[in-house]
């Protein structure tokens, strides 16, 4: 009988610390996975907008001559 409340109590005891762990460990995932897709995305308009000023600059270039 005693041993069965020692079990419970630990259980009860284990269930508390390791569920916030596991739900912060979960959300920081998510987060960490959101901030690397924002940085790719501007990576990514960087890149375009950088390609469209060259291509603006190369036609420029071609009506002057």
């Amino acid at each position: 009988m005693e041993t069965d409340i020692i079990w419970l109590l630990l259980f009860i005891g284990y269930a508390i610390g390791l569920i916030p762990i596991a739900y912060f460990g979960i959300v920081g995932t998510n987060e960490a996975i959101d901030y690397q897709n924002k940085l790719h995305k501007s990576f990514d308009k960087a890149k375009i907008s950088e390609q469209k000023k060259y291509t603006l600059k190369q036609a420029r270039e071609e009506l002057q001559k």
